[in-house]
């Protein structure tokens, strides 16, 4: 009877399982569209420009700075685009490499839009320009043609980095195409380490394509890596014999949409922005933390009331009901309800009735003895590790704590005056306390001196930050961490003061940091 009843429980889940599949296949496709994501934002009249890479059509878009509703300007694909093109044309870019090269430029700017802008420039230790914003494709082939291969020496960090600092000025979307064999830099020059700061800062798309010489594999790496880094296309020649796909990939258009930031919000500080777009069949949902303008306040000469000896006048019907020109008008928006894709519930229930039923079967197959056992032996590693993290100085956790995501780090034979309080600004139930008497380490992994562990957001670097007190002053140092630390939305270079209430971000990770006094 066992038996029978553990063949009909495989069965069951064999059926569910395979069902599963095919509605995770349906949601995949309803949801193809959440690759899209943010590739660049400029600010452009005192309101933002969002260019974003891989939306599909959407039948409308709305959009709030924090909990704040904010309007769309405008939306589309129609915006013009400047394409830099940096083309390495140094000898270990070999004359087959520059063929091939060559016809994916020129299928390229056969399909471009006509709004699109090409600048192609040769480098080596400098940079040529051959067009400049060029919108004519015929022009930019008849450039191209003229293009040799010269010998000579090519430090793609220092031209890339000089280039990225003259667009400060930007507002419209800017991209580059960086074609070569690799990242080399000059002994004295610019590292990768400081190009990929700067374009983590500012934010221009970098697509790439490589190409094979000699033994550059590792200066290939560091190529394609500022690509991930920037979210832009990257692709090695040699892997390709027609290029319908580099072309189709450079040609995809980008959607800009453009927000109006209120002048409450326009503070200079660094705020999260949703989009949500409404299509046919879904609903794409695109967070991104931005910094906002600085707004300027001026007193509108015309509209500005002149104060007089005389009483003041009645109001008139007419201006009751016009708004002040200093106060922007209200737009009333209802609330928005989450919305949960049909399909997406139909498969979360299948999967989960298809997870009881292996966990059915495999609860016949172990015994409650062993599970009691596994379960004391994990109970005691943990409460060795937290004993042995006690010993050494510091007080860590070893699990996450509990649904509720509150997390507590104490020592409590420190007779600290002052205990730092640090609280998860997107999830304001994760709390990490700790005495502070020297200093106060933050990082991602356990050990190595680590007080508080942030295992939980993989941009926070594995010894990311420390906080120390100096003559009843509060520090923050950054420890050349990877996504770098923010105090209040300024970049920390190396020490920089704060106060309690500051916001301090460590990679994407935003804590709220409270100086409390500790009990006596």
């Amino acid at each position: 009877m066992q038996n029978t009843s553990e063949k009909f429980w495989k069965r069951m889940a064999s059926v569910i399982l395979c069902v599963s599949i095919g509605v995770m296949g349906m949601v995949c496709q309803a949801a193809a569209d959440e690759k899209a994501s943010v590739v660049q934002s400029v600010i452009k009249d005192d309101n933002i420009c969002l260019f974003i890479h891989g939306l599909d059509e959407y039948d409308n878009v709305s959009g709030q700075v924090g909990r704040q509703p904010v309007e769309i300007v405008s939306s589309g694909t129609d915006s013009v685009i400047h394409t830099i093109i940096l083309l390495d044309n140094s000898l270990s870019v070999t004359k087959d490499s520059m063929g091939k090269v060559k016809e994916i430029l020129r299928q390229y700017a056969e399909k471009k839009s006509d709004k699109e802008k090409i600048s192609l420039a040769v480098y080596g230790t400098d940079i040529q320009y051959l067009t400049e914003e060029e919108t004519d494709s015929a022009k930019l082939m008849e450039a191209l043609e003229n293009v040799v291969n010269e010998d000579k020496d090519t430090y793609l960090t220092d031209v890339l980095y000089d280039e990225l600092q003259k667009l400060t000025e930007k507002t419209e979307y800017t991209r580059f195409l960086v074609i070569t064999d690799g990242v080399d830099n000059k002994a004295i020059g610019y590292t990768k380490e400081e190009l990929a700061d700067y374009l983590k800062e500012n934010a221009y798309p970098v697509y790439s394509i490589g190409c094979t010489y000699k033994n550059n594999e590792e200066q290939l790496k560091n190529l394609f890596a500022i690509s991930r880094l920037t979210k832009a296309g990257y692709y090695l020649l040699d892997d390709y014999e027609e290029y319908g796909e580099i072309v189709e990939s450079l040609c995809e258009p980008v959607t800009c949409v453009e927000v109006r930031i209120p002048d409450e919000l326009k503070d200079g500080s660094v705020k999260n922005i949703l989009l949500t777009f409404e299509g046919a069949e879904s609903v794409i949902e695109i967070s991104e933390e931005l910094a906002m303008p600085f707004g300027l306040e001026e007193a509108d000469p015309v509209s500005e009331p002149v104060e007089t000896p005389s009483a003041e006048p009645e109001p008139t019907p007419a201006a009751e009901s016009t708004p002040s020109p200093t106060q922007e008008p209200v737009m009333e928006m209802p609330e928005q309800e989450p919305r949960i894709d049909l399909v997406s519930i139909v498969a979360v229930v299948v999967i989960g009735i298809a997870m009881i039923s292996l966990l059915i079967l495999n609860f016949r197959k172990k015994s409650k003895t062993g599970n009691v056992r596994k379960q004391k032996n994990r109970k005691e590693e943990i409460m060795k590790n937290q004993v042995e993290e006690e010993e050494s100085g510091h007080t860590v956790l070893a699990e996450p704590a509990g649904d509720a995501g509150a997390t507590v780090f104490l020592n409590s034979r420190d007779n600290a005056k002052y205990i730092v309080v640090l609280r998860d600004k997107r999830n304001p139930d994760r709390v990490f306390r700790y005495p502070l008497s020297d200093k106060v380490l933050l990082g991602r992994k356990y050990g190595d001196g680590v007080n508080i562990v942030l295992n939980y957001e993989g941009t926070v670097s594995a010894k990311h930050c420390e906080i120390s007190m100096r003559e009843e002053k509060f520090y923050v140092r950054d420890l050349h961490s990877s996504n770098g630390t923010f105090v209040n939305g300024t970049r920390v270079g190396e020490i920089m003061e704060f106060t309690s209430g500051s916001e301090i971000r460590l990679g994407n990770l935003s804590m709220v940091a409270e100086i409390e006094q500790a009990r006596q």
